[in-house]
Formats: structure tokens, C-alpha cells, sequence
């Protein structure tokens, strides 16, 4: 098997994936070719039910890892550019082999998982989607929950794009988390998959369901995240967060979570508006998109969002606005994506949106905020 091995690692050789059996409690393992400091290195990804271990190894340490690997786990699926060989072992040892061009991998659906590569994996279990019914017990995705297990993985990519801001040790703050499905798999991504030190704080106004919440993540044994009963506006919390979330929280409540990320000089905020009222019951511009009630929403909404992008952008954050879920799923779909990248000596909003505002005759909330904070 040895040989064999050193002939997969060759040129083309993009991964392979170790499955069919257990190996020191991994179920599956998958390496991967990559350099490090000028050197050509294979890291291995070894999963268990609940965890995923890295560790890099060159092409003699990988070659002699997964001889012994190849003992107890019974297939071996090597991807090259355009081609997957298939490695099965008999029970008397005999090594089978198949080929197969990679030429129609468009054509599968979308509900092979296999094929799509997601940062939270079908196979390993996450207790908080089985709970939501997105999973079941053997870590298997719900056909019926394929949306929205993508779109649970689309919101860990976002905040997995932006960890390279973020310290080792991360405290994070999740204002309006309700339910906190999303809190509890973001817990575990940044706990269990990424190996960081993280304490979670998960605010909401009901006090029934942050009991509820507390209880479950007592269950799933989450001692660095827990679940507080308070209010956005005014909230203070026991330490600086590195990355505050606001994922539909109503109305000024999101101006309110980004004032106060603002205040403590987050390094991070993830913010999904919902329910931009207070620019829709007071716009007054002369134009014809206020004539009609649903294009006058949507008018106040993109408003809304671009004031608060701008007003972010003047206290030094880089702003990104990015669609969050596909909008036949939800019309409130995006999410603004900030990352600090200065400290300004004097903040400024551009005199070009002030102007804007004053034409409008708007008073938005978070500019009011933060004048009130001396910020602005």
C-alpha cells in the first residue's frame, strides 16, 4: 500500500478522502497538499463525531500515516484535476481500485452535499441543527432543510472571511439572539472547528426565552457562552467585545447595537437589518418612489442601510453590504459587514450625506447616538 500511496501524491493530486471504518475515533479523514514557508507540506483533517483535528506532515510522515490508517478504514477516494480513483480493501487485503473522470460534476444536483464544499460538513454532528431539524442524530442533512442549512453555512463564511481581525481569544456579543440557533452553531464553528477560546454573551428582551437558552447550552456543555435578559440600548457588558452580531433586530434596535459596538471600539460587527421604520414614516423628498406604499418600504430601506453604511464608514470601519440569504427566502437579506481599520483623529460624516439627510428631513437614529456618545 505504501507504493501506492507515493504514487497519489503526485502533480495533480488535489485531496483525498479516508473513510469507510474508524481509525483512533476519526470517521472520516481527508488530506490535503499545501505549502508552508517555501516547504511542500500535506495537512490531514481528522474528524470525529463532535471535533476536527489538524496537523501538517510531509509526503514520508503522510505516506506512512495513512498505511496504518488504511488498516482499520476501508476506502480511499484520491480528486485530481479531472479524475477521482477509488482505493477499497477486501477483507483478505486485496486492494481494489476504479477510476473516473470528473467531466459532469455540474450536472449533479444541488442536494449531493458531497460535492458542495461547506465549512460546516454533512457527517459531523452539530447538536444545535439537530435540535433545529436541520440534521439528524448521524449528522446527516434534511432534504427538506437543505436552504437552510446553506444559508447557516453562507453566515459562517461571512464570519469566518473576517477572523484573520479577530484575536485568539475572542469575546463576542449576539444582541436580540432570540432562539440563538445561529449563536449556538457559530459557538461550536469558532469552539470545536477553528480550536478558539471564546467567551459568547446572547442578549434578548424575553426573559422565557433566555432561560430556554441557558438550559440548552447548559446541555450541550458550552461553558464560555451564555445568555443574559436586557435591553440593546444601554447595555453593558462585562468585557470589550471583539465582534458584536445583530442579525434582525427591529428597527432602531439595529442603530442602537451598531452605537454601542461603535462605543466600545469593536474590532468586528456583523449587522442583518429588519424593519427599517423610522426612515419610512419620515421621509420627505420630492421625488415619485414615495407615491406607492411597497416601492416607498423598499426606497426607505436601501436609505436606511446606506446612511448607516456611510455613518460606520466615518468612524473608521471598512464596510462591505452583502447579501445574506437568497432573497426568495426573505426580503430583509442584507448584511452589513464592518471592520475597523483606523482610528480617526476627528470623525466626520461626509458633508455630501449630511446633506443628503437634511434633503430628506431625516434624524437617523445611530447619528443621533453617537453625537450623544461624543463619538461624532
Amino acid at each position: 500500500m505504501e507504493t501506492i500511496l507515493r504514487d497519489v501524491f503526485g502533480k495533480t493530486f488535489q485531496r483525498c478522502v479516508v473513510s469507510n471504518g474508524t481509525f483512533e475515533n476519526y470517521h472520516k479523514i481527508v488530506v490535503r497538499p499545501v505549502v508552508i514557508k517555501q516547504k511542500q507540506l500535506y495537512q490531514l483533517e481528522q474528524y470525529t463525531k463532535t471535533q476536527v483535528f489538524h496537523e501538517n506532515l510531509t509526503k514520508e510522515e503522510a505516506v506512512l500515516y495513512l498505511s496504518e490508517v488504511l488498516s482499520c478504514m476501508k476506502q480511499m477516494d484520491v480528486f485530481s484535476d479531472d479524475m477521482c480513483t477509488s482505493y477499497k480493501i477486501s477483507k483478505k487485503g486485496k486492494v481494489l481500485t476504479n477510476s473516473h473522470k470528473l467531466l459532469n460534476v455540474k450536472a449533479v444536483p444541488v442536494t449531493n452535499n458531497r460535492k458542495k464544499k461547506y465549512i460546516l460538513e454533512e457527517g459531523i454532528v452539530i447538536d444545535a441543527l439537530v435540535d433545529l431539524g436541520v440534521m439528524t442524530k448521524e449528522g446527516n442533512i434534511v432534504v427538506s432543510k437543505t436552504d437552510k442549512f446553506r444559508q447557516i453555512n453562507r453566515f459562517v463564511e461571512m464570519v469566518d472571511d473576517v477572523l484573520e481581525y479577530l484575536p485568539q481569544t475572542l469575546h463576542v456579543i449576539d444582541f436580540g439572539c432570540g432562539k440563538s440557533y445561529l449563536t449556538f452553531v457559530l459557538y461550536h464553528y469558532l469552539t470545536v472547528v477553528k480550536q478558539r477560546t471564546v467567551t459568547m454573551v446572547g442578549l434578548d428582551l424575553k426573559e422565557d426565552v433566555i432561560r430556554h437558552c441557558n438550559a440548552i447550552k447548559d446541555r450541550y456543555g458550552y461553558e464560555g457562552l451564555s445568555f443574559e435578559t436586557g435591553d440593546i440600548h444601554g447595555y453593558h457588558p462585562s468585557f470589550t467585545p471583539d465582534l458584536v452580531i445583530s442579525l434582525h433586530a427591529c428597527d432602531t434596535a439595529t442603530d442602537y447595537a451598531l452605537a454601542n459596538a461603535i462605543s466600545w471600539n469593536t474590532k468586528v460587527i456583523l449587522s442583518v437589518p429588519c424593519c427599517q421604520k423610522e426612515v419610512n414614516h419620515s421621509i420627505k423628498e420630492d421625488t415619485p418612489l414615495l407615491d406607492y406604499g411597497i416601492i416607498k418600504e423598499r426606497y426607505s430601506a436601501l436609505v436606511t442601510d446606506t446612511l448607516r453604511a456611510k455613518i460606520v464608514e466615518a468612524v473608521g470601519y471598512r464596510v462591505q453590504i452583502l447579501e445574506f440569504i437568497d432573497i426568495q427566502h426573505s426580503p430583509k437579506n442584507l448584511l452589513l459587514r464592518c471592520v475597523k481599520i483606523k482610528n480617526p483623529d476627528k470623525p466626520e460624516v461626509p458633508e455630501e450625506i449630511l446633506n443628503w439627510i437634511d434633503g430628506m428631513r431625516l434624524h437617523p437614529t445611530l447619528l443621533s447616538e453617537l453625537k450623544r456618545m461624543n463619538i461624532l
